[in-house]
C-alpha cells in the first residue's frame, strides 16, 4: 500500500512537472483567446477574437480533410461587394457547399487555426504577409486586401494557391496580434464597401494600424477609408505612409486613382506609367490608366488600356462602367445603355456602379433608370454621405433626379428641363446640347465606395 501510494505520488509529481513544461516553461506559441479580445477591443470587430481559435468545428475538419489536404487546390478572389470576411468556421461550412471564393486572409487564418488543432497545439503555425513573389511584383492586385500564407516550423505553405509555387521575396512575419489587426482592416474595407458606416471603418482601421502601423496594407485601408470621410488630407498620408511601406505597384496604382479623383492628372499620368512599367500584368493599373485617358479625352487610349484588363481579368468591377462611357464618348449610346443595365442586374446592390451609371442614363434620356439608380445610390450609401450625395447629384442631374421613378421615359419634361438650366447655370458659353452628354466622375476607379466630396461636375458638350 506503502508502495502503492509512493508510485501514484510519483506520477502525479510527473504529470505536473509534464504540464508545467508544456504551459509554463514553453507554453503554447501563439497568443491566447484572451489576449486577442483585449486587443480587439475598441475596434468594432471584437468578434474577430476568434480569428486563430482552433475551435470544435476545425479540430473535426482536421480529421475530415486530414491536415492542409483541404487547401490542394486554388482558391478564387472574393469580391468585397458581395462577400463578407469570415471566421475560419464560417468559411470552413462555405467551402463544404463548393465556394472556394474568399480572401488570402480568411484562408490563411483557417489554415494556421487548423495546424495549430493538431498535436495539442504544439503544431504552430504562422500567418505571414507576402509583398512580391519571384517574378509577381503585385501579389494583392488591390493593394489593400493583402496576401497571406502560413509558416509552419519554418517551412512556408501557399494555402491560396496564387503563387504557383513561386518563391515569396518579400515577406512580413506576422505575430498574432499583427494578424488580426489586418483582418480588422480588411472586414472595416468590405463593410464600408458594403454601404457601412463610415464613423465605424475609421474606427475599426485605427485600432488596426495600432496592433501593426507597419502593414502597408492596413495604411492602405485607411487612407482609404479617411478618404472616403472628406478628410483628403490625412488619407493622403496614409496612402503615402502605405507606399513608403510597401513600394509595390498596386499601391502606386491607388495613388494613382487618387490623384486623379483630386483632378491632377498630370501626377496620376506619371504615377500609373511607373506602376505598368514595374507590372505590366497589373489589370486594375490599365483601369486606372483608362479613365485616365478618358478624362483626358483620349478614347482610343483608353480603349487600348480597357482591352488590355479585361484580357488580364474580365472580372474587374469597373471593365463594364468605362466601357460604357467609352461607348457614349465613341456615340455608341445604345451600347453604352445595354453594358450599364447589364452591370446593374448582375451587381443591384453595389453603390459605386449606380453611381457611375447615372451621366449614362442621362445621355441617353433613360430618365426613370436614372432615378432608380439615384435612389438606389442613395439608400446603399454610409448615412453620412447621403446630404451631400444628395446636394452634388441636384447640382448636376437637376432636383428632379431625386424624385421617384416615373413610368413614361419620353415625356419627363421636368428632368430635362431641370438638367439643362443645371447645365445653363454652370457652362461658359451657354451652348445648346448638340450630342450625348458625358460627366465627369472624379473617382478611383478601384474604389468600392463614392467618396463624400466626389466631384460630380457639370456635363460637358465640346
Amino acid at each position: 500500500m506503502r508502495k502503492l501510494t509512493i508510485g501514484s505520488i510519483a506520477a502525479l509529481a510527473l504529470i505536473g512537472l509534464y504540464f508545467l513544461a508544456l504551459y509554463v516553461i514553453f507554453p503554447i506559441p501563439g497568443a491566447s483567446l484572451g489576449e486577442l479580445e483585449e486587443y480587439a477591443v475598441g475596434s468594432g470587430q471584437e468578434d474577430l477574437a476568434r480569428l486563430l481559435a482552433a475551435t470544435d468545428e476545425i479540430t473535426a475538419a482536421v480529421r475530415k480533410h486530414e491536415g492542409l489536404a483541404l487547401f490542394s487546390e486554388p482558391f478564387e478572389w472574393a469580391d468585397p461587394r458581395e462577400q463578407s470576411f469570415r471566421l475560419p468556421s464560417e468559411l470552413l461550412q462555405a467551402i463544404d457547399n463548393g465556394n472556394r471564393r474568399a480572401y488570402p486572409l480568411e484562408v490563411a487564418a483557417l489554415a494556421a487555426a487548423m495546424t495549430r488543432s493538431r498535436a495539442g497545439g504544439r503544431l504552430h503555425a504562422k500567418i505571414v504577409e507576402v509583398l512580391e513573389f519571384e517574378g509577381l511584383r503585385s501579389p494583392d492586385p488591390s493593394g489593400r486586401l493583402g496576401y497571406y500564407l502560413i509558416e509552419i516550423e519554418g517551412e512556408r505553405h501557399d494555402v491560396f494557391g496564387l503563387g504557383g509555387g513561386k518563391e515569396a521575396t518579400r515577406v512580413r512575419v506576422l505575430d498574432d496580434r499583427e494578424a488580426l489587426g489586418a483582418a480588422i482592416a480588411v472586414k472595416a474595407f468590405i463593410e464600408l464597401t458594403q454601404g457601412g458606416e463610415i464613423g465605424e471603418g475609421i474606427r475599426a482601421t485605427r485600432r488596426a494600424r495600432e496592433l501593426d502601423p507597419k502593414s502597408p496594407s492596413i495604411r492602405a485601408i485607411e487612407g482609404t477609408i479617411l478618404i472616403s470621410a472628406g478628410e483628403i488630407d490625412d488619407g493622403e498620408r496614409e496612402l503615402q505612409a502605405a507606399l513608403s511601406l510597401g513600394a509595390d505597384p498596386a499601391r502606386k496604382n491607388i495613388l494613382a486613382g487618387f490623384r486623379m479623383s483630386m483632378g491632377d492628372l498630370r501626377a496620376a499620368d506619371q504615377i500609373i506609367s511607373e506602376a505598368l512599367r514595374e507590372d505590366p500584368e497589373l489589370a486594375p493599373a490599365y483601369v486606372t490608366r483608362a479613365a485616365i485617358d478618358l478624362s483626358m479625352e483620349q478614347p482610343y487610349a483608353a480603349r487600348r488600356a480597357l482591352e488590355r484588363a479585361e484580357t488580364l481579368d474580365p472580372t474587374l468591377p469597373s471593365l463594364p462602367i468605362l466601357f460604357a462611357q467609352l461607348d457614349l464618348m465613341e456615340g455608341r449610346p445604345t451600347e453604352a445603355l445595354r453594358r450599364v443595365r447589364e452591370q446593374i442586374a448582375a451587381h443591384p446592390d453595389d453603390a459605386q456602379t449606380h453611381l457611375a451609371a447615372l451621366p449614362i442614363f442621362q445621355a441617353t434620356h433613360r430618365y426613370s433608370d436614372l432615378r432608380r439608380s439615384v435612389q438606389a445610390v442613395l439608400r446603399l450609401s454610409p448615412p453620412e454621405q447621403r446630404e451631400v450625395l444628395r446636394q452634388e447629384i441636384a447640382a448636376v442631374f437637376g432636383s428632379a433626379a431625386l424624385l421617384p421613378p416615373i413610368d413614361d421615359e419620353l415625356e419627363d419634361s421636368a428632368l430635362k428641363e431641370d438638367a439643362s438650366s443645371t447645365r445653363g447655370r454652370d457652362s461658359d458659353d451657354g451652348d445648346e446640347e448638340t450630342g450625348p452628354a458625358s460627366l465627369e466622375l472624379r473617382l478611383d476607379p478601384s474604389l468600392g465606395i463614392p467618396p463624400p466630396d466626389f466631384q460630380l461636375n457639370p456635363p460637358s458638350f465640346d
